[in-house]
């Protein structure tokens, strides 16, 4: 049998990967500062996914080759009908400017899907490109918040410095509460959350035993209660994963995560009991009991405003971001937001899209990635309860990966009468001698 060595610089899957890499990275500078304002705001992500979709188009043009876009056609028309109804919305409400800036945040949303879903990913370097740029951010990260902690006393005389930045944000109850490379707290917990999920795949190595522990300490410190309420919720349902889930690889991810909430409690624990001048606890509970009053005082006031506007008009809704625009707040609950922006007609799409990619997803969770995304499409289903993330990219970007054309890390590709070994990255010509 003959072998011929490898010569390839990039094989297709790096390239892939690579690519899967960049635009996760870039979806943590979706609220970042670093934007081009041209009416619409144009942030790093939204370049790097055209940019991607470019590249995409013309690779596609070069070869003279067909598209293969995985998502299933059903989920992927009941998005395009919403996109059409945020489109038609522009032109019956006085905030067109507004409604623009969704239609083309829909477009990108959608961009991103078809994108995603036809790289073809190698399971293991797919999940450890991720993984990695999620540790080193959190670490960077993590890092600059001890440095900007150290200077607490300064921030907290100087209003000046209160303002929502990069690295840090100072909120209510004084907490310095970690944002990462955005503005917001709870967006850079929610893409680090993907990272978080996806490091429980590679939790057999003590290297990312390490990087799962460092990724969840950089998610506690955005001190998120919808986070920490989302992460209680899941905490217990590892408790009884044995008994509710029958998935081998589902039940080593809640294992995995079982140890790692278990490990930063004793943590917590001793670190309380070594430097008592600082509680906990009592931080913990304060948090908690600012968001019941606030959500009693605040959030509730929108969901009822939000509530009241669906009733005026149920079949359309009064507008995209309605709320917002009449409240000077988001709704904070992306159900309510739909409904009083776009009705019953809208909210009836999103469900069948959200769905859809539920019912579909649970048949074709054939590698870990899958595994991994349809986990985090769940828990951003759950946590649109309390929070507006539904036009933001995380979703779309997990439900690429869930539809992606995923591989083995031992398959073989057949091609010009050779086979391409993924595991020893050798041209073999002889495929008889090797079944």
């Amino acid at each position: 049998m003959k072998v011929y060595f490898n010569k390839k610089l990039f094989t297709e899957e790096d390239i892939f990967t690579y690519l899967t890499g960049l635009i996760f990275l870039s979806l943590y500078f979706v609220n970042s500062k670093f934007v081009f304002d041209i009416g619409v705001k144009i942030t790093i992500a939204d370049i790097v996914i055209l940019g991607t979709l470019i590249l995409f188009l013309f690779n596609f043009f070069r070869k003279d080759s067909k598209i293969q876009i995985h998502i299933p056609i059903i989920v992927f028309v009941a998005y395009i009908v919403f996109i059409l109804i945020v489109g038609l919305d522009i032109r019956r409400v006085s905030w067109p400017a507004r409604n623009f800036s969704l239609l083309i945040m829909c477009l990108r949303n959608v961009f991103l899907m078809i994108v995603v879903s036809d790289f073809k990913l190698g399971v293991y370097r797919g999940l450890k490109i991720i993984v990695n740029i999620s540790i080193v951010v959190s670490v960077i990260s993590s890092i600059l918040y001890f440095f900007y902690l150290l200077q607490y006393p300064k921030i907290l005389l100087n209003q000046s410095l209160w303002h929502p930045g990069i690295w840090y944000f100072f909120g209510e109850s004084s907490l310095l509460r970690l944002s990462g490379l955005g503005n917001d707290p709870n967006f850079f917990g929610a893409i680090n959350g993907i990272g978080f999920i996806f490091c429980l795949f590679l939790c057999d190595e003590k290297k990312y035993q390490i990087g799962a522990t460092l990724i969840f300490l950089s998610i506690i410190l955005t001190f998120s209660r919808t986070l920490f309420i989302i992460g209680t919720l899941v905490l217990i349902f590892t408790i009884f994963s044995f008994k509710l889930v029958k998935s081998n690889i589902i039940k080593k991810v809640c294992t995995n995560y079982f140890k790692i909430c278990i490990f930063l409690i004793i943590i917590g624990i001793l670190f309380s009991v070594l430097v008592p001048s600082v509680d906990l606890v009592g931080l913990i509970s304060e948090r908690m009991k600012s968001g019941i009053e606030n959500i009693s005082i605040h959030r509730f006031q929108l969901w009822s405003a939000a509530i009241s506007a669906f009733k005026k008009s149920p079949l359309l809704g009064q507008g995209g971001r309605y709320i917002q625009m009449t409240e000077g707040n988001y709704v904070h609950n992306d159900y309510l937001e739909i409904l009083s922006s776009y009705g019953l007609l809208g909210f009836f799409v999103m469900v069948v899209f959200l769905l859809g990619n539920l019912k579909l997803g649970i048949l074709s969770l054939t590698n870990s990635i899958k595994i991994g995304a349809y986990i985090l499409l769940v828990i951003y289903m759950i946590f649109m309860m309390g929070f507006t993330i539904f036009f933001n990219p995380y979703i779309y970007f997990i439900i690429g990966l869930l539809w992606g054309n995923g591989y083995k890390d031992e398959y073989l590709e057949i091609g010009d009468d050779k086979l391409y070994g993924k595991k020893t990255d050798y041209y073999f010509s002889d495929y008889n001698n090797l079944r």
